[in-house]
């Protein structure tokens, strides 16, 4: 658990739950989550790289499900992204 909130908190809190049907996605490349990043938040490129491939490798770990957790128990998150983890809870 404490591996996935490490990787959880080099993604974002905010940044896995808006980009988790990505990262859940298995069609979806960490490539594409790249740009997706560099295009719509601006990241840097390795800031991109590090927070794509981290999201990825907590899906694949089996862990996205306890990510959202995680995040929907956090207490410095805006309302919007808890309730946003919640409801990907509920489909998860």
């Amino acid at each position: 658990m404490q591996d996935t909130l490490e990787k959880l908190q080099r993604v974002g809190f905010s940044t896995f739950v808006r980009y988790y049907p990505q990262f859940i996605d298995p069609h979806c490349e960490i490539a594409d989550i790249k740009v997706l990043l560099k295009d719509e938040c601006g990241y840097t490129q390795k800031s991109c790289n590090s927070r794509a491939s981290k999201g990825k490798c907590i899906v694949r770990n089996g862990d996205g499900k306890a990510a959202l957790e995680i995040i929907s128990r956090a207490s410095k998150i805006k309302d919007e992204t808890r309730k946003r983890a919640l409801a990907l809870l509920g489909q998860a």
